[in-house]
């Protein structure tokens, strides 16, 4: 069994145990080793009865584990990348890790450090990039591409030949129709429709979407 530390103690976190309990009911596949979060005081209390270690730079203590990230939230969200940097931890180290009850065709191509939640339907030809999160019930079309860093809320759908590039935010229940473009840093509110292409450090909401405001004002 590959021995497992998840970085953060927020609700992705919460999360990422109770999956691990699912995958490890059918076959014993990690060891729940402990939490790393940067909240000091969380030091040695227990979060779903995983031991928080201490902070996210102690990883280094841990040379014989893999990582799983749980630290993004919408708050975070933008200092997600920076903290996985600064914690100097090798991106061959992050384990991606899929619920069971996902569905992935064989024609999906996963980088390191993914995160596939309950219910997810990614179809052919799918392209994911490191450290990307799919929150329960996102459903990925045909021949998509999503940049490293990225997060899909729960019950996102994105349509076929769709590009979001890196540290995009997509909220949940929000719609991607086929062939455009997302650029980076951009944020997708909670049930919008996406109609047409989104720029770089864009927020856009509503349906249909449309543009709010820059994404790091």
């Amino acid at each position: 069994m590959k021995k497992i530390i998840i970085l953060g103690a927020g609700g992705n976190s919460r999360d990422i145990v109770d999956m691990i309990a699912d995958i490890n009911e059918l076959r014993e596949t990690y060891q729940l080793i402990g939490i790393l979060d940067d909240d000091r005081k969380l030091k040695g209390s227990k979060i779903m009865d995983v031991k928080v270690l201490g902070t996210i730079k102690d990883a280094y203590r841990y040379t014989d584990c893999y990582f799983v990230n749980g630290v993004y939230s919408v708050i975070n969200f933008f200092t997600n990348e920076d903290i996985l940097k600064r914690s100097g931890i090798s991106l061959r180290k992050f384990v991606t890790i899929i619920h069971p009850t996902a569905s992935i065709s064989r024609t999906v191509k996963l980088g390191k450090g993914v995160v596939v939640l309950p219910g997810v339907v990614l179809r052919t030809n799918v392209h994911i990039g490191n450290h990307v999160t799919l929150h329960p019930g996102v459903v990925v079309g045909h021949d998509t591409k999503i940049g490293d860093f990225t997060f899909l809320a729960s019950k996102v759908a994105v349509g076929g030949y769709v590009r979001i590039s890196r540290s995009c935010f997509i909220g949940s229940n929000s719609t991607l129709r086929e062939r455009i473009k997302l650029g980076r840093y951009s944020i997708v509110g909670m049930g919008s429709v996406v109609l047409k292409d989104v720029p770089d450090e864009s927020v856009f909401v509503g349906n249909p979407a449309k543009f709010l405001k820059k994404s790091r004002q």
